[in-house]
């Protein structure tokens, strides 16, 4: 059971720092681009990132202190859909990245709308996983007889 939860931590890890070089992908586009309008959509999805950074920082932080936390993660769901993030939020970033020198402003404007509605889903996800483990932790546990 501990291999497995340790595999689980290293996946919750692997992706903070995708999260974090994804932001730090961003953060050049915001600083190499001169149009105020692109420099407002590099913004917006650097800071949307900013929340989902918190968010796993909290969620490792949980884990190390609460055994709910470490069963709640080792769930298939949640497994699969920290592969799956992962490997998506660096294709989109890259995309995006790619897409702001060959682009004109409205269409990538559309285009960092679906960026930022992708990682504000992970982020409702990663409040819900985290809003669980504290109710579920709260419980009263059940008497012994």
């Amino acid at each position: 059971m501990v291999n497995m939860y340790v595999t689980h931590m290293r996946e919750i890890r692997t992706f903070l720092g995708k999260v974090m070089t994804a932001k730090r992908e961003l953060k050049e586009v915001y600083y190499t681009t001169r149009s105020p309008a692109k420099k407002e959509d590099a913004k917006e999805a650097v800071a949307a990132l900013i929340g989902v950074q918190r968010l796993l920082e909290e969620l490792i932080e949980t884990w190390r202190k609460s055994r709910t936390a470490k069963r709640i993660l080792s769930d298939r769901k949640a497994e699969v859909s920290l592969k799956k993030w992962t490997l998506g939020l660096p294709k989109r970033v890259n995309d995006y990245r790619s897409k702001t020198k060959k682009l004109d402003q409205d269409k990538l404007h559309r285009f960092q709308e679906l960026l930022i509605r992708y990682v504000e889903d992970i982020s409702e996800n990663l409040a819900a996983w985290i809003e669980d483990i504290v109710n579920l932790s709260e419980l009263p546990k059940p008497p012994r007889d």
